[in-house]
């Protein structure tokens, strides 16, 4: 209870939080969906091209100057209790980004009471985006740079080892991100977050935590951060993204509402799992819904 209520506060308080909660993942899925990674590309390669310039200004190449000045055009700190990339703004807002929203009386969440869950019973649904050919949220974004960023900083700075981190990342998801608030569990928050740790790993040249091995954003020339490959979203995005695919798990107050009309079945693509599970090996059963393996 006090969860909800320090929630209410928070929602109440910050605007563009309150715009949007939970997606539904299966109601639109038919609906013809225009992809929209290379517009989502282009508008976080121009970011990274503006933190370099910043941090190419102290004429030496510090690693600490080019994270803070790469992190403000892609990360956001704590507002209110809860992060908003400037990416998921750029998704949600911007013209150039296809996106759908379900009517909540016709979605997965129609019976859903604020004794249910705060949040899903009082704010619209968020907007669902195809991207690499994927169906997310674009809270997926905050995730990938926001929570992916705490991952980084504490496996690779504070010496955290991996299971403790991807511990971290489900904690999250049992409190604040999750169960004790809206009343889901997010396994697709869990690959986000996790993809983004491999994403700072990679920009920053340090060992990938999966397979060991990194491709470089940037190197140094001269005194000054060149980049030396662009960002696509086809390398981070997948089907653990997809909530769809890996399906969250809710508080049973919740799963009481929504199980009478989730007919889907989920995972909707039981093939993804097959390449989920293949793909992330080691770490699989710490970030895929269990209804994916």
């Amino acid at each position: 209870m006090v969860w909800h209520l320090f929630l209410l506060f928070v929602l109440f308080s910050n605007k563009q939080l309150a715009q949007s909660t939970e997606v539904d993942s299966f109601t639109n899925r038919n609906v013809r969906h225009q992809d929209s990674a290379d517009v989502l590309d282009a508008e976080v390669n121009r970011r990274i091209e503006n933190g370099i310039r910043r941090a190419n200004r102290a004429g030496t190449c510090s690693k600490p100057l080019l994270s803070f000045s790469v992190g403000t055009e892609l990360r956001a700190g704590i507002t209110g209790g809860f992060m908003i990339s400037p990416l998921e703004v750029y998704s949600n807002e911007s013209s150039s980004v296809f996106r759908t929203v379900e009517e909540k009386s016709l979605s997965v969440y129609r019976d859903v009471k604020v004794w249910n869950s705060v949040p899903i019973s009082v704010y619209p649904l968020g907007r669902l985006i195809k991207a690499n050919g994927h169906f997310i949220g674009g809270d997926k974004f905050s995730h990938f740079f926001n929570e992916g960023f705490i991952y980084y900083r504490k496996y690779y700075n504070r010496g955290m080892t991996l299971d403790e981190v991807l511990s971290y990342g489900r904690g999250t998801e049992e409190g604040r991100w999750g169960l004790a608030t809206s009343g889901v569990f997010s396994y697709a928050d869990l690959v986000a977050n996790f993809q983004g740790m491999r994403f700072w790993a990679s920009f920053f040249d340090d060992p990938d935590p999966l397979t060991g091995q990194n491709t470089p954003f940037v190197q140094c020339e001269e005194d000054e951060w060149v980049q030396i490959r662009s960002f696509h979203w086809s390398e981070w995005v997948d089907g653990g993204w997809d909530e769809g695919v890996n399906c969250s798990r809710y508080t049973d107050n919740l799963s009481r509402v929504i199980q009478p009309v989730y007919n889907l079945r989920c995972p909707v693509k039981e093939q993804s799992c097959d390449k989920l599970r293949e793909k992330y090996g080691a770490v699989a059963d710490a970030i895929l819904s269990p209804m994916c393996q």
